[in-house]
């Protein structure tokens, strides 16, 4: 009997044990979880605060930004002379770069005399050397401004063959490729803090004057309710901007877009016309 009551004992002692730990545990559990809270409510407000710090830098850069990308000559000029053109070290103070285009003057008199060159100021410039990385390296700011829920809008300017295609579409560091990459990256890293985002796309070009859907299916139909027109909408009361009868796409990985981007590509017009050179 005293080895019964001797066992019972331990038990005892031992099943009280167990409660204390499960006591402390919940305790540390309890902590733990407030801490969790209290360190995620510090990064949604330094991510808060990040965004507005960052769209007034953005802001004192200018709303409005042009930069200049200067292309290589082309393979079957041979021995090709840029020293007519010179690109001046970026100005600090002013947040300006200037480039000098030296015009001859043979045009006009024959001589091949030079006249007074001609100045070009931009925000940005990025010589022949300077690959599609660093271009990124400057707009892929506006491009966290559009995650941070401002509206952007980033276009390529210039003639047939002056390399708005490669600059924008090259595989692996083009502007979109590298857009999508920094998306889904940034989309990843927020989401472990509490963000969700939802990426939606249209393809569309202007040709002609006339808005072409880039995502509309084999028979030259849009995906959308009704096959009307595509036109501009802008909803002033909400600030807001639409564009009507266009197909839109949900994005959901990087390999997503690669696919819709081949679509998108195939059906562009990409014809030259006899006024380009000039």
């Amino acid at each position: 009997k005293s080895h019964l009551e001797a066992k019972i004992k331990e038990r005892q002692i031992k099943l009280s044990d167990n409660k204390e730990r499960q006591e402390e545990l919940k305790q540390y559990i309890s902590k733990t979880e407030s801490d969790l809270k209290e360190i995620n409510d510090i990064l949604m407000k330094e991510e808060t605060l990040r965004r507005s710090l960052h769209n007034e830098l953005q802001e004192l850069r200018g709303n409005i930004r042009v930069f200049c990308r200067i292309r290589p000559p082309l393979p079957k000029i041979e021995d090709p002379d840029t020293s007519h053109i010179k690109v001046d070290r970026f100005d600090d103070d002013n947040g300006i770069q200037t480039m000098e285009v030296i015009k001859s003057n043979s045009y006009g008199t024959g001589n091949g005399n030079s006249i007074k060159p001609q100045q070009f100021k931009f925000d940005k410039i990025f010589d022949i050397g300077e690959p599609n990385t660093e271009v990124f390296k400057e707009v892929g700011q506006l491009v966290q401004s559009s995650l941070d829920g401002y509206n952007v809008c980033i276009f390529a300017y210039g003639q047939t063959g002056s390399g708005k295609t490669f600059t924008m579409l090259n595989p692996g560091d083009g502007i979109i490729p590298s857009t999508i990459s920094h998306i889904f990256s940034w989309i990843k890293n927020l989401k472990e803090r509490g963000w969700e985002y939802k990426i939606e796309c249209q393809f569309v070009e202007i040709y002609n004057e006339n808005i072409v859907d880039l995502l509309r299916n084999s028979n030259g139909e849009n995906n959308s309710t009704g096959n009307g027109k595509c036109e501009v909408r802008h909803d002033h009361e909400n600030e807001t901007t639409t564009i009507t009868n266009v197909t839109t796409c949900q994005l959901d990985s990087k390999e997503t877009v690669g696919k819709i981007l081949q679509r998108a590509t195939k059906l562009r017009s990409t014809a030259s016309t006899e006024s380009n050179e000039h």
